[in-house]
């Protein structure tokens, strides 16, 4: 097969048409490169009549210094009408490719082939040493490798440097970007500060690549001669203004009169104790959002690393949970105009209620993955006055309750941690809603029995109808269960007999047709309510506009965690923190937070009915797995946002042990739905948007 170059991108990669006979199924790309550079390599499937992001997968790397052959393997969908390869950094040329399909698929080589970036080791020669090393930082160094030399860098290669700190180093160790554009305001405001730490900050501005910054140092008390000559010396190469600031020394009063010294059009806020890296203003000035924020790593009190912080895309209902933008935020000055000053009553929590005013004013929020601001961990950071003695959880409580009444909407916040600031949302709906529980079933009354006594029972929210799907039971002991219910809940309870071969989303669309609710619930057999508010809990978040589904926090009975939202990784969508026991350590806090996935189980999924019917309902050609993936993700295309809720608990009694997958035909089902799934929105599995550090 033959490459022939079609065009260059907006983002400057070279695409390439795949010319020649396309099969489908999992095959073996296999290329000879011969390149001045190493590039990623992203292939294209057309099976929509277009060439579209969503339908792509980075799928290796072309290594400049290989002479030998490349393979990687590929998955090609059956719809797959043409195919493109698109090289980063690559010139118009020609190549030969060849694909070469997988004999006999099994399982194992299914999960070997789907997860070869993930488990596969990566050789890097370096120093006339050989390193066996991931994928991602096999990437990382030979990216880095095409801007400089690696001689000095060994450790990056090194197994004694964790992956993590290894992704941080990558980024420190990028050469300077050299370049200038509008003027950016950064403000430090300061108040007892360590000197030492004051003065690496400022040489943290003055180091930066992008040359057009202003320091603005806004100082509450004098600070000694010696320091301020220092300071000045170390503003020689930029613009540097030292202000003295008024009292009351609090950490929003000194960066408002920062603020009203910025000459620039952008602004970020330097803590006194904090660094940037060199890139980190040239990286932010790369896009043009209103806000920018990039993720973190923590430093010591001589500025080594100790461990880093990952952000997750714009995450509003996270945001309502915890300040999870923490720091490293630039600011339009348009916003700032907008928002006005920050508000020094919320005394600590300044910061995070300006954050939740200024995302409102926002009309665009983009996170960069680089590590562009260091945040010291030390025992003499900065103490910022305060006014009166509130708890910083008070005044966080507070700044979120303004903020529900500055959008309108009515809910109630609890602080869940006082120390580590976390808080939950619960919305009261302001109208009598409707709620549909759809409930498919082929006999298991045990299961089925269990799933209803619990709803009737320990439901507090009463406008709801049950509709169980009977897909052909035949069990005696299932139809006494349904009279009995019948009998019991008269108004609220029906089934529905279908007897069509099982396909779960045909199932609940036909159940849909039939129901009465503005809200729908689907929801399992083998569920068991936890939670009374439930429903409430669900309900409040699912009939706000912007929310596509919500999902529950799911327990196995043994106690360990079923579901607390669906990650993204390389092979398909897994329940986060799944089989993990919540305990009172920091990671059991934060996965017990209100937050933003690309998707949740359908078994226990909640959706407005226009929502429902907006995308057609669940796709029927998803017959048994991923068809509530699959709905999520069109929900998401449409602009909404799907969402986790611990405050709804339930119990999800599919067997801890049991395997789905123990038939060959099962397995084979598994891997055609997997594979269609995976053609409609193959991007996502190597780059979840809401993948980071809260995400397990």
């Amino acid at each position: 097969m033959q490459l022939t170059y079609s065009h260059t991108a907006a983002n400057q990669h070279a695409i390439y048409d795949v010319n020649g006979i396309i099969s489908s199924g999992w095959q073996y790309l296999m290329m000879t490169y011969q390149g001045n550079q190493s590039v990623p390599v992203r292939l294209y499937w057309d099976i929509e009549g277009t060439f579209q992001l969503n339908h792509s997968e980075e799928v290796g790397l072309f290594d400049c210094k290989k002479t030998d052959l490349h393979v990687f393997p590929v998955y090609i969908a059956p719809q797959t009408k043409r195919l493109q390869l698109s090289l980063e950094f690559e010139i118009a040329s020609e190549h030969s490719i060849e694909l070469k399909q997988v004999e006999q698929m099994s399982l194992a080589t299914f999960l070997s082939l789907a997860w070869s970036k993930k488990y596969q080791s990566f050789c890097f020669d370096l120093n006339a040493n050989s390193y066996s090393m991931s994928y991602n930082r096999y990437r990382g160094l030979k990216l880095l490798e095409n801007k400089r030399e690696l001689t000095s860098l060994e450790n990056l290669a090194s197994a004694e440097i964790s992956e993590e700190q290894a992704c941080y180093l990558l980024d420190e160790n990028e050469p300077p970007l050299f370049t200038s554009g509008e003027l950016v305001s950064v403000v430090i405001p300061v108040f007892n500060v360590n000197s030492n730490y004051l003065l690496e900050s400022v040489q943290s501005v003055k180091g930066q690549s992008y040359r057009s910054v202003e320091c603005i140092v806004v100082v509450h008390s004098d600070i000694p001669q010696e320091l301020e000559d220092l300071l000045k010396r170390e503003g020689n190469d930029i613009q540097l203004v030292i202000i003295k600031g008024e009292d009351p020394g609090t950490f929003a009063h000194l960066v408002n009169q920062g603020i009203k010294q910025a000459k620039g059009t952008r602004l970020l806020i330097l803590h006194p104790d904090d660094l940037l890296s060199t890139n980190s203003v040239a990286w932010f000035m790369q896009e043009d959002a209103d806000i920018v924020y990039c993720n973190e790593v923590y430093v010591n009190s001589l500025g080594q690393f100790m461990t880093s912080y990952q952000k997750p895309n714009w995450s509003p209902e996270l945001l309502l949970a915890h300040n999870y933008l923490s720091k490293g935020v630039l600011f339009k000055m348009s916003v700032i105009k907008a928002v006005g000053e920050w508000n020094s009553r919320f005394e600590h929590a300044a910061e995070y209620d300006y954050y939740l005013r200024s995302t409102e004013q926002a009309s665009s929020l983009v996170r960069i993955k680089r590590f562009g601001y260091k945040q010291r961990l030390a025992n003499d950071l900065t103490q910022w006055a305060t006014v009166t003695t509130t708890p910083t959880s008070e005044r966080g409580k507070q700044a979120i309750e303004e903020a529900l009444i500055r959008r309108k909407l009515h809910g109630n916040v609890t602080i869940k941690d006082a120390e580590a600031n976390l808080y939950s949302v619960s919305y009261h709906l302001q109208r009598e809603e409707k709620i549909s529980i759809i409930i498919c079933t082929r006999d298991q009354p045990q299961l089925l029995d269990r799933c209803l006594t619990s709803i009737f029972e320990k439901t507090d929210f009463p406008n709801y109808e049950v509709i169980v799907v009977d897909n052909g039971s035949r069990e005696e002991k299932t139809f006494q269960i349904f009279n009995t219910w019948k009998s019991k809940e008269e108004m609220r309870f029906k089934v529905v007999r279908d007897e069509r071969p099982f396909n779960f989303s045909a199932l609940n669309n036909q159940a849909v047709r039939q129901s009465s609710g503005t809200i729908l619930v689907l929801l399992n057999n083998d569920i068991e309510v936890i939670s009374r508010s439930w429903l409430n809990d669900m309900a409040g978040y699912a009939i706000q506009e912007d929310i596509g589904a919500v999902g529950a926090l799911l327990y196995y009975g043994s106690g360990h965690v079923q579901h607390a939202g669906a990650v993204f990784n390389d092979v398909a969508p897994i329940h986060s923190y799944y089989k993990g026991w919540l305990t009172n350590d920091s990671v059991s806090k934060l996965v017990q937070l209100q937050r933003n996935f690309l998707a949740v189980t359908g078994a226990c999924l909640m959706v407005k009915r226009t929502l429902y019917e907006a995308v057609g309902g669940l796709e029927e050609a998803f017959e048994s797995s991923y068809n509530d993936m699959h709905f999520c993700m069109e929900l998401y295309r449409l602009g909404k946002r799907n969402l986790f809720i611990p405050e709804a608990s339930l119990y999800h009694h599919e067997s801890i042990s049991r395997g789905r997958l123990q038939t060959i035909e099962t397995q084979k089902e598994w891997m055609k739905e997997l594979g269609q799934f995976r053609s409609l929105w193959g991007y996502y599995f190597q780059e979840d948007p809401y993948v980071g550090t809260h995400t397990y």
